[in-house]
């Protein structure tokens, strides 16, 4: 009997096996789509095909089922014979990213797995199914990428020869925030540095700093709105001027968003007309201020206050998300950027992806952690605590991941790891925002940053290094290494005595302001600048010091003993020299000419160490053809650059002086060669008028030529070679570069008797030309203080010896010979090498002892 039962008992559980297999073999159904808001698909029973089944919805993190019928009409299945078509579903599942990483969905009746299903659900996966997504996250990670690791094609050395041994260096950044007249400047609005610029660009002529607040504010309004857009460069700032600039404007009727520095810039927009009383006009021009307008002042958000950030950071009140939610800042950068608009901000993962979108764009504007909505941060953030996201620690650190599968460096196995490179982007996003005083996590920002102690500026990336690493042995040569000028030129000689001097250099190529052109010159191969050393020598004219301690990291010179090394024409000091001169611990020059100028008004010593010549370089010879010259002719020589300032070159001397010597009717077969560049590139006035008066001397006589070029250096001395002698009838030089260079050719040089080229232009040398001392003018020379003098060569004096040039070529030889002698002997690089050990030497010492 009990066998009996069995087998009947197996016999109807076999029946129902069947009917099982049989009745799951009639269903069908397939998920289509699964996103953040919805589930779709259709499921059918072809032994029903006109009835609607119901889907059960299993979705980890859930405890309950969502149950579904599938009756919603679809063309598809009709076209496809699916019973009357009407076998699909469009569930609605707000969050459904949010809400579990897998999803399972079955007939409700039969238990029937539809394909597709199961499905692994999450926010980076949602992202990397959208096509428009993935390319804003892909194009974000990238730019962060790149921020965040500049690239350097400088190859790491050792850094055996550290030391813990710095100087008290007088070149401190805070000097350049001091408030230039305190007792009649309480609020500080005009720093040394504000106070430098304002001379530096001769607004002194147009208003002064008094204790009237009004004028005052004129020069400040001038600094940020006048002369800080030019510059495409943020501005340094104090701390000061940060409040005071933050204060709300005391205008009645203007809400506290509207902060003095936002008033002022928005009322001179010439582009935009806001009405400030009106909360719509109030939040866009804001958006505007701090979007816009002050990241060119202030890049690192100094000049962003809490209230305008809490007016930004609203709710725009346009549509009411659970998830990711928007503000009025995150609608108006995605409505305003081409590249965002693509999103669909209905979608969940489409704002998740704008949040994520704009926490990269950190890399580039910190002060954007401050707008992000602090739910969606939250969220992107939360750590993951489901099995299936083990390897995984947030959405934000997902979605990295899943972009960087794209672009990836690979490491030296050929291998990639997407999640560990997309933690080290995202430490470093967060070490980024540290740095500067902002997190994720909060609105405000840090009272203790460092950005918020002074500098409103970005250090050059490739040299960031911690104050207590310690400081390099050896000097870092900081300057126009690769401008064609003579500022450049020095540079580059100054690294050859250096290294002829057996000193450990480095470089800094600086040379903010410098209009020179570049790439004309020969290449500097020496170490870049990536350790700070004991000794900075900045090869900067004084007017520019300030500049580089104002934009270079300050760790580069805070700590070390600074040099600069200086050229002036005039026999007075500039104002805007005033603050370099406060700065650095001590002044190299080339001349007794400029040791004497500096040292009336330096507090530090002033050496006069000299200035090399190198070397010539072995160039191809050439025929006069090539450049259009006459066999027959003896041409006369003047070289310069007219960004030098034609009144101080003197060429309209030289044209009469020419002429003078060799009238027009003369049968004497001369010529004269005026030699320039940068010419079309002069637009002052004064210096405009100069050089039409040259032309129309020019035109008139046949025998001169004008050339406005940048030759290449080797093409520079062959063209020199060609001629016959050299003339400068300089009103003032620092050195004189196109002079010594002549003499190393064996050039005969005509020079003014005056100036920093008497170091080598003496009577056996050359021949010197008298003069008598003025006073220039104004609009002559770059800053012309009262007082001030140069030359004023005698017309009679320069003619005489052109003539004696050209009508003595035995005497014309023995000097030449003389004076290569002594460039040599006296300028060559073991020469001014020893005269600079010499004096590294005593700063040694001076560190060392102090």
């Amino acid at each position: 009997m009990l066998l009996k039962h069995a087998r009947k008992k197996m016999k109807i559980f076999r029946r129902a096996l069947v009917q099982k297999q049989t009745v799951h073999q009639t269903i069908e159904g397939v998920i289509d789509i699964v996103d953040d808001e919805r589930v779709v698909g259709w499921a059918y029973d072809t032994a029903a095909p006109e009835r609607a089944l119901l889907i059960k919805i299993l979705i980890d993190g859930l405890d309950d089922p969502i149950i579904a019928l599938a009756n919603v009409d679809r063309q598809d299945l009709r076209n496809a014979g699916k019973g009357n078509g009407q076998h699909g579903f469009d569930v609605s599942i707000k969050g459904l990213a949010s809400i579990g990483s897998q999803i399972r969905i079955y007939t409700l009746e039969h238990g029937r797995e539809l394909h597709g299903s199961p499905v692994r659900i999450n926010l980076a996966e949602l992202a990397a199914r959208s096509p428009v997504a993935s390319n804003c996250l892909r194009m974000e990670a990238y730019k962060a990428q790149k921020l965040l690791n500049p690239t350097s094609s400088v190859k790491e050395e050792s850094r055996a020869n550290i030391t813990n041994i710095t100087y008290r260096t007088r070149s401190q950044p805070d000097v350049l925030f001091e408030t230039e007249s305190p007792d009649i400047d309480p609020e500080g609005l005009i720093t040394r540095y504000v106070n430098f610029e304002h001379h530096r660009f001769k607004q002194d002529q147009h208003f002064s700093l008094t204790g009237n607040l009004g004028e005052r504010l004129q020069i400040l309004h001038w600094y940020l709105a006048g002369y800080g857009p030019h510059r495409a460069l943020p501005l340094p700032l104090s701390k000061q001027q940060i409040e005071f600039l933050n204060s709300p404007i005391p205008i009645i009727g203007l809400r506290c968003e509207v902060s003095i520095a936002a008033y002022s810039f928005i009322l001179n927009e010439p582009s935009k007309s806001y009405d400030l009383r009106n909360e719509a006009a109030l939040q866009e021009a804001t958006f505007w201020w701090c979007v816009e307008r002050s990241p060119l002042v202030a890049p690192n958000g100094d000049l962003i206050t809490d209230q305008q950030v809490s007016l930004l950071t609203k709710s725009d009140g346009r549509d009411t998300y659970q998830t990711y939610p928007i503000n009025y800042f995150l609608r108006r950068l995605w409505e305003l950027d081409p590249s965002l608009t693509t999103l669909d901000l209905k979608s969940a993962v489409s704002r998740a992806v704008l949040t994520a979108v704009v926490m990269l764009r950190c890399a580039e504007r910190p002060y954007y952690a401050r707008f992000l909505p602090r739910s969606s941060v939250s969220a992107l953030l939360a750590p993951h605590t489901r099995q299936t996201d083990k390897d995984f620690s947030n959405d934000f650190l997902q979605l990295i991941s899943q972009t960087l599968k794209d672009f990836m460096e690979y490491d030296t196995t050929g291998r990639a790891d997407p999640k560990q490179s997309a933690k080290k982007l995202i430490e470093q996003l967060n070490a980024h925002l540290n740095r500067n005083g902002y997190a994720f996590s909060r609105a405000t920002r840090s009272k203790t940053s460092e950005m918020n102690a002074g500098l409103c500026f970005k250090p050059d990336p490739s040299i960031i290094v911690e104050a207590t690493s310690g400081l390099e042995v050896g000097v870092a040569v900081i300057g126009p290494t690769r401008a064609t000028s003579g500022l450049g030129q020095a540079t580059r000689l100054s690294i050859d005595v250096l290294g002829k001097a057996g000193q450990d250099i480095s470089i800094l190529d600086f040379g903010l302001d410098n209009p020179a052109p570049v790439g004309f010159t020969s290449s500097v191969r020496t170490r870049k600048l990536t350790t700070p050393k004991q000794i900075n020598l900045l090869h900067l004219n004084a007017e520019s010091i300030p500049l580089a301690f104002a934009y270079l990291d300050s760790n580069v010179y805070r700590h070390s003993y600074n040099i600069g090394y200086f050229f002036w024409e005039l026999d007075q000091l500039p104002r805007c020299h005033s603050l370099a001169l406060r700065m650095l611990d001590e002044i190299w020059v080339s001349s007794e000419y400029n040791r004497e100028i500096y040292a009336k008004f330096a507090e530090v010593p002033v050496i006069n160490v000299g200035m090399a010549v190198e070397a010539l370089p072995e160039f191809s010879s050439t025929t006069r053809d090539r450049f259009g010259l006459d066999e027959q002719t003896f041409y006369f020589l003047a070289t310069f650059d007219s960004f030098s300032f034609v009144e101080r070159k003197n060429p309209l001397g030289v044209l009469a002086a020419f002429q003078h010597a060799f009238p027009a009717a003369g049968s004497e077969r001369v010529g004269l060669i005026l030699k320039t560049q940068n010419r079309t590139r002069v637009d002052d006035p004064h210096q405009v008028r100069v050089w039409q008066a040259i032309d129309d001397i020019v035109r008139r006589d046949p025998r001169i030529r004008i050339i406005d070029e940048t030759f290449s250096y080797n093409d520079l001395l062959a063209f020199k070679k060609l001629c016959n002698a050299y003339v400068s009838l300089h009103r003032s030089e620092g050195w004189g570069f196109g002079l010594i260079e002549a003499m190393q050719l064996g050039i005969p040089v005509i020079a003014t008797a005056y100036s920093g080229n008497l170091e080598f232009c003496r009577t056996e040398t050359a021949w010197l030309v008298d003069y008598e001392l003025v006073t220039p003018n104004q609009n002559e020379y770059i800053f012309v203080e009262r007082g001030s003098r140069w030359a004023h060569p005698s017309i009679e004096s320069a003619a005489s010896t052109m003539r004696l040039v050209f009508s003595s070529p035995i005497e014309v030889s023995q000097r030449c010979d003389e004076a290569r002698r002594v460039v040599h002997e006296e300028f060559g690089l073991v020469a001014i090498a020893n005269r600079y050990q010499a004096r590294l030497d005593v700063i040694k010492n001076i560190i060392s002892g102090q």
